[in-house]
């Protein structure tokens, strides 16, 4: 009887992965895969929804844990063919059929974006994005009756590498951290819309917006108004790169505006350039400019922050007198 050995490997996240697994050369694949790959996944969850757990299970069925020929010459790590919208670069590849085509890219990063985009834009998957991004097996079953693969054992393989690298760790961080933000309490009556979950339309300096819930990403509310997620990023001020949607997150659904009749914020414990832009609905370029500050500064607790330029004005006049009154 061959003997199990406990193996515990620490890839800079919130714990170490225990793995009940035999030590050899596929194992390590496996661990080296993770390592390399697992940011890729949590950054696709947080923009479109789709589990980290999944996508990295996914990622080490389809490459053989990145040793297969279609992920080390043509960077496909999800096994997607051609269809008949793919416009990029290609690669022959004798799969269920000789020859057949299947997408190829130019690096790792095009390939799960890509993966992220074929599930939210076929209609099949739709009903995946309904389900919570912790619930792994809901996803994995899910996946397989909508023909991902013909392997009748498909999503029993997800789930088995899953929790035996305790992928699922990945699926939390978006609800690790969690803050309250100040929802105005004088805002008009606004209506309902159903998205996953109800949002209350609120509106700040004219602009409207909804406060974020547990099951929220800014993929799903971009899908729900009918916008691009380019747009959302930008009417929010984010860095399309790195983008963490947490619970009670304030996002607006227009663009907010460069002025408020607001005069000044004081800043509290951590608080952000970012966070008192969302707050006060005005543009996070304006605030910085305004108050000559840098948009990554760390602010310190008590700081006043000048939310317009009369407001600033008045406070350098009042300044300026009294260091002149005797």
């Amino acid at each position: 009887m061959r003997n199990i050995i406990y193996i515990f490997v620490f890839l800079f996240t919130y714990k170490p992965i225990v793995i009940r697994a035999q030590l050899n050369s596929s194992t390590i694949d496996k661990l080296n895969y993770i390592v390399l790959h697992k940011q890729l996944a949590i950054q696709q969850m947080l923009m479109y929804g789709i589990p980290a757990s999944i996508t990295l299970a996914q990622g080490i069925i389809e490459t053989k844990a990145g040793r297969s020929e279609l992920v080390t010459q043509a960077n496909n790590h999800f096994g997607i063919k051609c269809k008949r919208d793919w416009a990029g670069s290609t690669y022959s590849y004798t799969d269920d059929a000789p020859d057949e085509c299947f997408r190829a890219y130019d690096c790792a990063e095009d390939s799960y974006t890509d993966h992220s985009q074929f599930l939210a834009t076929r209609p099949w998957y739709a009903s995946l994005f309904e389900l919570h991004t912790t619930d792994y097996c809901a996803w994995a079953s899910g996946l397989k009756s909508a023909g991902y693969a013909t392997d009748k054992a498909y999503a029993q393989k997800l789930i088995t590498v899953i929790e035996t690298f305790e992928l699922n760790q990945y699926d939390y961080i978006p609800l690790l951290v969690s803050k309250k933000i100040e929802i105005p309490t004088n805002v008009p009556s606004a209506p309902y819309y159903r998205f996953v979950q109800d949002h209350i339309l609120y509106y700040k300096n004219n602009a409207p917006f909804i406060v974020a819930n547990r099951y929220d990403t800014y993929y799903r509310i971009a899908k729900a108004y009918n916008l691009k997620l380019e747009q959302l990023y930008k009417y929010n001020d984010l860095d399309p790169n790195y983008n963490m949607l947490r619970v009670d997150d304030i996002v607006f659904l227009k663009q907010k505006h460069a002025n408020t009749n607001e005069e000044i914020h004081i800043v509290k414990y951590k608080e952000t350039p970012l966070a008192i832009a969302q707050l006060h609905a005005i543009k996070l370029r304006t605030l910085c400019k305004l108050n000559k500050i840098e948009i990554s500064s760390t602010l310190m607790a008590g700081t006043v922050v000048y939310l317009n330029k009369k407001a600033k004005r008045t406070a350098i006049q009042t300044s300026t007198a009294m260091v002149y009154v005797k």
